[in-house]
Order: C-alpha cells, then sequence, then structure tokens
C-alpha cells in the first residue's frame, strides 16, 4: 500500500513537472509561427488552441458593475476550461498537426522542430499514463486493504470485535482482562 502511495506521489510530480513547460512552449510555438509567415487564419488557428492550453476564453466574460447587479444573484457561467491533461495534450497534437502541412514553419530553435514537439507530445502522453496507471494501483491497494480489514465475518475489525465479546464473556465485564481491551475502539467502515 505504502508504496502503490509512493508510486502514484511520484508520477503525479513528474507529470506535474513535464507539463509545466507545456503552456510557456505553446506560446512560443504560436510566436515562431507567427514569424515564419504563414497565413493569418493558420495563426489563429494555433492562437485558438493556444488559448485552450492556457486556460483563456476567446473572449471575457463580461461582468456588470457592483451597483447595478447588487440585488441581483450572480448569473452562473458554464466553464469552457480544456484544460484536463489529456485535452492539453490533444491541443498540442492538434498545432503539430497544423505545423506539418506548413512548409514555412522552419524554426533554428531545437525544441520548436516538429520532431521535438512530437516527442515532447509522446512525453506528455506517456507521464499522463503512467499517473492513470499508479492511480489504479493505488485503488486496488486500498481496496485489498479495505477487504482485508472490514471483510464481514473475517475481516480484521469483525474478528477484534468479537475477540472483545469472547473476553467479556469468559472474564466479565469488571474483570481486568476485559477493561484492558474494551477501550480499544474497532469500527467498520462497510
Amino acid at each position: 500500500m505504502k508504496h502503490a502511495k509512493a508510486m502514484l506521489t511520484q508520477a503525479v510530480a513528474d507529470r506535474q513537472n513535464i507539463f509545466s513547460l507545456l503552456k510557456p512552449l505553446a506560446t512560443r510555438i504560436l510566436s515562431a509561427l507567427k514569424a515564419s509567415g504563414v497565413s493569418d487564419k493558420t495563426v489563429d488557428s494555433v492562437r485558438s488552441l493556444n488559448r485552450k492550453i492556457q486556460g483563456r476564453r476567446a473572449s471575457s466574460v463580461k461582468m456588470k458593475p457592483a451597483e447595478e447587479n447588487a440585488e441581483e444573484t450572480p448569473k452562473r457561467t458554464i466553464s469552457v476550461s480544456q484544460q484536463s491533461f489529456d485535452n492539453q495534450v490533444e491541443h498540442l497534437l492538434q498545432i503539430i498537426a497544423i505545423l506539418e502541412i506548413q512548409p514555412l514553419y522552419q524554426p533554428n530553435e531545437g525544441d520548436l522542430k516538429i520532431d521535438a514537439l512530437r516527442n515532447y507530445a509522446l512525453r506528455l502522453q506517456d507521464a499522463n499514463q503512467i499517473v492513470i496507471k499508479a492511480t489504479t494501483a493505488q485503488v486496488n491497494a486500498l481496496a485489498a486493504r479495505d477487504a482485508v480489514l472490514y471483510s464481514e465475518h473475517t475481516g480484521m475489525v469483525d474478528i477484534a470485535l468479537n475477540v472483545k465479546k469472547y473476553v467479556q464473556s469468559v472474564f466479565g465485564t469488571n474483570s481486568s482482562e476485559y477493561k484492558r481491551i474494551s477501550s480499544f475502539i474497532f469500527r467498520n467502515n462497510v
């Protein structure tokens, strides 16, 4: 169980580290694309995907001044964030697909070249899959622990409760043997 938790903690930290590079990289890709002289429509497509990676809307939500809506309940907005790790990888892959068909996109920087971007996208996918597998292992370890502790009749908690009842029946409620164990509290989680 501790091993599964440690693996999950490490996998989450590794994923966080590799994904922390994505937002600045996406902005650099957009800047390199603008500098390459491609069409405005292509730049707009990549700009839209960059916005999704950055977690920004195309246009901000309009808020009324405080005096006007003081008595009204605030209007709820629908989240348009596409910030899941899977979505972020998908947006990067869409950017790469656009770049692949742009002959003018020829950056000098190694990390902005298409092969490097593909490699980075694979590393992002791998990091995310490792977290998913580690989460599954952690959930399975918790389920196994719960089965050992809380299974009806055979779980450690039920056995401990039955031992307390047995000691009470053999030695009595006022016995020193029972008093020593009566303070132990066991609860079934199920």
